[in-house]
């Protein structure tokens, strides 16, 4: 069985156990970049070694742009990291690595749950439109305070500009600053 671990953050330290006819395991470990060029070299690395299973944790987001690439050519076991145990001794990314791998070539690793693709981009999709509309109100609030603050001597808004957002910064500054020339004295 041939194996390899991916441990990433600014590198990806992959750690390939391969089983001899005589039972026997040797070891490769190289380092990429976290670049997609480099990723792809290390998916090349482990096709043209035979590798068939690559275990790597789930540490933030870091597994993610390796799962990316390595996804469809490989058996991609993604490893809750609070359930690996860890090495006794010094931490080191090679000693993560070669544990994992040795994890997975005895069968001692489970999987997190991945949802399949199209789910993933549907996630990041609407994460990503849900930190728009955030964003849009917050720009939105902003500017309303420092209109609020600027005119103070003006009375309340009306309820359709806050609600609007087709109003541009001239239209509502017109709104609470009927006479311009007043500021420029």
């Amino acid at each position: 069985m041939r194996t390899s671990d991916a441990e990433h953050q600014a590198t990806v330290v992959a750690c390939l156990l391969v089983a001899l006819n005589n039972g026997k395991l040797t070891k490769q470990i190289l380092i990429f970049h976290t670049t997609t060029r480099e990723l792809v070299k290390l998916r090349e690395w482990l096709l043209a070694e035979g590798c068939t299973d690559v275990a790597m944790e789930n540490t933030g987001v870091y597994w993610k742009p390796v799962f990316a690439i390595l996804e469809g050519f490989f058996e991609l076991v993604v490893a809750n990291a609070q359930h690996v145990k860890k090495v006794p001794g010094r931490k080191t990314d090679v000693k993560d690595a070669e544990w994992l791998a040795d994890l997975l070539c005895h069968g001692l690793l489970r999987s997190s749950f991945v949802p399949p693709k199209p789910i993933r981009e549907l996630r990041d999709l609407l994460r990503y439109r849900r930190e728009l509309v955030e964003s849009q109100s917050a720009e939105r609030n902003r500017l309303l305070k420092l209109l609020e603050t600027a005119t103070s001597n003006y009375p309340a808004w009306p309820p359709t500009c806050s609600e609007s957002p087709a109003y541009s910064c001239y239209e509502l500054w017109s709104k609470v600053n009927p006479h311009p020339h007043r500021w420029h004295s």
